[in-house]
């Protein structure tokens, strides 16, 4: 792999929860956490040698992430247009273990090879995979009281049988147990 010129800045990977895969082909390629402190990030796979896996870190909004699942952006314009203005890239071992601290890199100086194609829409197949993997297992997300609107949008977006209402009564219940 080639050597990445940006600042080296550590960044809590422990405090990133898993949340689903996105794009999934022989393992993860584009997948969603979230970091304890609530907010979004996409890891996206770009590459790897016989030591480690790289991986793009991009910050994201989940009305960004809605309009991706929905074809109104490419992946490309989403890990380009984030707010921050700028990406992590970092080499994971097969432990998912970080061997240096990711390197900040501004959207504008990213290489070619690490972005997808301009076409790069979510696959139609990837709802489906999405659905399925809603329906077969249980997600504890932490949704900030400003981001349930974008619940309440996604759940109508996708057909799900449940409701925001729904989600504040159970939260409600399993708040006393």
């Amino acid at each position: 792999m080639n050597t990445i010129e940006g600042v080296a800045l550590p960044f809590e990977m422990d405090k990133l929860k898993w949340l689903v895969d996105l794009i999934y082909i022989e393992g993860p390629l584009l997948s969603l956490f979230q970091h304890e402190s609530g907010d979004y990030y996409l890891l996206y796979w770009i590459d790897c040698d016989d030591c480690a896996n790289r991986w793009m870190i991009v910050r994201v909004g989940l009305n960004d992430i809605l309009r991706y699942i929905h074809r109104e952006i490419s992946l490309r314009s989403l890990l380009t247009s984030t707010a921050d203005r700028f990406v992590r890239i970092v080499d994971l071992d097969d432990k998912l273990m970080p061997l240096r601290s990711p390197a900040l890199i501004s959207c504008t100086s990213l290489p070619e090879e690490f972005l997808p194609e301009e076409d790069s829409f979510f696959s139609s197949d990837g709802v489906a995979a999405i659905e399925e993997s809603v329906k077969t297992t249980v997600i504890n997300v932490s949704i900030p009281e400003r981001d349930m609107g974008f619940l309440s949008s996604l759940v109508e977006r996708m057909g799900w049988k449940i409701s925001v209402d729904n989600i504040k009564e159970l939260a409600k219940k399993t708040a006393v147990l």
